[in-house]
């Protein structure tokens, strides 16, 4: 099999789970709440339980300062952002409750910085059987299924459009076959700088789970709402360890 057809069933399990997203409009806020407490859980699991042993695993301490300067340059510009913009009950930095809410656009790019890493690791089996492949592509598939779930999750809980989540969901779905396409005629990128692009990509989701999407699930949902997180945390750590980590 093909390794750009591999890494476009990876892709296209991406794109599938995240116009999740499109079932946003007609939701209720508690519900809402629950959708932001799930997306947490699953956002905060990927960073703690793939993308920082993955690349710790590829890049060595490289991968941790990596995961470690994204979080703290996430912080810093929010915090020069909050700076020039009085805090305020609608304010949108750190709420993502409506569709204007910045905080989208970071966690589009933490997710296309994984998923143009899972490209290169596609296109780095091409040299294999094409049944190798085809496992390679199919198994990267299923791991980017909760991926997607996720971020459909938050584009549902943040009242995103239906045009742009699917805008969205197609853009980052293409991403993973684009950059193995990329791999296959240019020189690969090295297993490191796979790694700390993968731990930088944690940096960001992890401070965006942690202080944008529990925060206002918590809010919104009280004590419903961390259950939930509890769950789906506890849940995609499991996942993660078992099921997924082949």
């Amino acid at each position: 099999m093909n390794a750009v057809f591999a890494a476009s069933l990876a892709g296209a399990g991406f794109c599938g789970a995240s116009l999740f997203g499109l079932l946003g409009g007609g939701i209720t806020q508690r519900a809402r709440a629950s959708l932001l407490a799930f997306a947490a859980g699953i956002i905060l699991a990927l960073a703690f339980a793939d993308l920082l042993p993955e690349s710790v695993e590829a890049a060595g301490p490289k991968a941790i300062a990596c995961f470690a300067t994204a979080f703290a340059l996430m912080a810093l510009l929010e915090g020069l952002h909050s700076s020039h913009h009085r805090h305020d009950e609608a304010d949108t930095t750190r709420s993502i409750g409506s569709e204007g809410a910045t905080v989208l656009l970071p966690f589009v790019i933490g997710f296309a910085l994984h998923n143009l890493a899972e490209g290169f690791v596609v296109a780095a089996g091409a040299g294999a059987s094409a049944v190798a492949v085809g496992g390679i592509g199919i198994g990267v598939m299923v791991h980017k299924i909760p991926e997607g779930g996720s971020l459909g999750a938050v584009l549902a809980g943040s009242g995103t459009s239906r045009a742009k989540v699917a805008v969205i969901a197609f853009v980052l779905g293409l991403v993973v076959p684009v950059a193995a396409g990329l791999t296959l005629f240019f020189s690969p990128p090295g297993e490191s700088a796979v790694g700390m692009m993968s731990g930088a990509a944690g940096g960001v989701l992890c401070y965006l789970g942690g202080s944008h999407l529990l925060p206002e699930a918590r809010e919104g949902g009280g004590r419903e709402a961390g259950v939930v997180f509890a769950v789906s945390m506890l849940g995609g750590v499991v996942l993660l360890l078992t099921l997924l980590s082949g």
